[in-house]
């Protein structure tokens, strides 16, 4: 990194002394500086800005300089050290965000949000397609039955065929509606074509007139509920047609957007990517402002940088104390956000515009939960469009009084970080209305186990759960001796998810037995067992588990459990 005289002797003091608020917005604007004169100047020479970004690691995405640290690669290293399970949300580095701004720039702002308008439609398609199935089965069965209520000679066979008429009228009106609406928009079509078109007409015609003569059959009223049906059918058949017909425009646009790239010049590509980097340079200096700091991306040796492994840890527990954080109408359409971890001070926040949680490399006081903690929040509340949660949490006592959002969104801040941090540990330090309202609106369930975020109902579609569930009873059908853990794991809250407790009761017994220090395992186990009226089984688990973890939330809810079962 290209450093000036006077930005080195300014990076030396800091070495020497906790900087001053002058300093540290003159060590903001070295960091800042430095980084787009770097990126400009690759840019200008159309260098490989992966290659540059690895080559400044330390100063991109940790703020470490020799000038201030002496040991700049071995701190780097550490904070680079994977956690040992993979975390649920995609962490960026700095780097990482840099590679992907410039990557959008030459694609186009354009072509990212018509990708998404794209998905969008996608995910309207697979809605209307299912429900013109539903439909589809509703009109079978309701035709059968009256058939077989009103027809004295009914026979299945005569049935079936005129379902498959049914279905294939519904084939024939697709094709033909696609047709029509093509002509509306002035596509030229051939003569054969035109041909089929018609032939095509006459079907239909013939169909819907074998249809009525079965229909006839049938009592007016249920008559009428059963062309119900073909009408939804057909008007759903229209609306899919008018998504793919938007989707493949899109897709065009996007194909342009392609042969376009190339012909941006280097200058504008530089102030784009500088206008990106300036706007998150304006965030962190928010968050540390925020707190009455100033920003300051630069690590000395004493400080104690957040670390990959640390922030896995801390979005594990947010998940885990908050499991519906992502169970909202924006992940189906943008899904779950990133997180972004910047040399900066102060706490995280949320970026709504990229869809990412912005975490400072220095949270402040160390206090590393509580960083995290306040970005998650700020999505919670971002996210819930309806206001639902500052509404009901403006109900309690102390907060009847409020009228000012800002004051309730602070107020609501600080008592998820308490939430998050020492309540989580078991530590009563909210009021006993506070602490109901987040039982209620945030907590996991008390009346059910513990779902991990990856297997929730509102995350795993039908046909994923029966694959993951179908994998894994087909790897444990060997016996449990050898399994995995993980498969263990999975296929007892699957069998639960399904009813099949008992089953669910015997996988989690192999998994105890496996690993005895597994803490989620008993506690699942326990409450299994409690609901199956398996009284001592369900005691025994739970008390395992409270030996394991003496003193937390969960540990509280399991002596609950305990006191419950032996007053019976």
């Amino acid at each position: 990194m290209h450093l000036t005289d006077q930005a080195r002797a300014t990076l030396k003091g800091l070495k020497q002394s906790t900087p001053d608020s002058a300093n540290a917005r003159e060590l903001g604007s070295v960091y800042w500086t430095a980084l787009s004169q770097g990126i400009a100047e690759c840019v200008r020479a159309k260098s490989d800005l992966s290659a540059y970004l690895e080559s400044e690691r330390d100063f991109v995405d940790f703020g470490l300089v020799p000038e201030v640290v002496g040991n700049c690669a071995d701190i780097g290293n550490k904070i680079l050290e994977k956690p040992a399970t993979p975390p649920y949300c995609t962490i960026l580095l700095f780097s990482d965000w840099l590679s992907q701004v410039c990557a959008k720039i030459l694609q186009g702002d354009k072509r990212e949000l018509l990708e998404k308008e794209i998905a969008v439609h996608y995910q309207q398609i697979e809605r209307l397609e299912s429900e013109s199935r539903d439909l589809q089965r509703q009109r079978r069965d309701g035709i059968v039955q009256e058939l077989e209520k009103n027809t004295p000679s009914f026979k299945p066979a005569d049935a079936r065929i005129h379902l498959e008429n049914m279905d294939q009228l519904d084939a024939l009106l697709r094709q033909n509606l696609k047709f029509k609406k093509a002509v509306s928009k002035g596509m030229f079509f051939s003569v054969p074509e035109k041909r089929a078109y018609c032939e095509r007409e006459n079907a239909i015609a013939s169909l819907r007139s074998k249809a009525d003569d079965v229909l006839n059959a049938i009592p007016p009223k249920e008559r009428t509920v059963i062309k119900g049906y073909s009408t939804q059918i057909s008007d759903n058949l229209g609306r899919i047609i008018d998504y793919e017909d938007s989707v493949e425009k899109m897709k065009k646009e996007c194909a342009e957007l392609e042969k376009k790239k190339e012909a941006i010049s280097p200058v504008e590509i530089e102030a784009r990517i500088v206008k990106e980097i300036d706007y998150l340079r304006d965030l962190l200096k928010l968050a540390a402002k925020r707190l009455h700091l100033e920003s300051c991306p630069f690590a000395r040796e004493s400080d104690k940088s957040l670390t990959l492994q640390e922030l896995a840890s801390c979005l594990d527990r947010i998940l885990e104390f908050d499991p519906r954080i992502f169970h909202n109408d924006r992940v189906a359409i943008f899904g779950k956000p990133s997180v972004l971890l910047v040399p900066g001070n102060g706490n995280s926040l949320y970026d709504w515009k990229n869809n990412v949680i912005i975490v400072p490399t220095l949270p402040p006081s160390g206090n590393r939960m509580a960083s995290v903690a306040c970005g998650a929040i700020e999505y919670r509340l971002d996210t819930d469009e309806d206001k639902n949660l500052l509404t009901s949490y403006n109900k309690l006592p102390q907060h009847e009084s409020v009228k000012s959002i800002f004051h309730l969104r602070t107020e609501l801040t600080k008592d998820y970080i308490v939430w998050m941090t020492s309540e989580y540990k078991g530590y009563k330090n909210l009021s006993r209305e506070a602490r109901k309202w987040f039982e209620h609106e945030i907590a996991p369930g008390k009346n059910d186990i513990y779902i991990p975020p990856q297997l929730q109902p509102f995350v795993i579609s039908t046909e994923e759960f029966a694959a993951l569930l179908d994998g894994c009873e087909s790897r444990l059908a060997g016996g449990t001796t050898f399994a995995l853990e993980e498969d263990l794991w999975t296929a007892s809250i699957l069998n639960y998810q399904l009813g099949k407790f008992e089953h669910s009761v015997e996988i989690l017994k192999a998994l105890v037995a496996k690993n005895p220090s597994n803490q989620k395992a008993l506690y699942n186990l326990g409450f299994i067992c409690m609901k199956l009226m398996h009284k001592q089984e369900a005691i025994r688990s739970f008390q395992e588990y409270a030996k394991l973890n003496p003193q937390s939330w969960w540990t509280g809810v399991v002596m609950d459990n305990i006191r419950r079962l032996q007053a019976g």
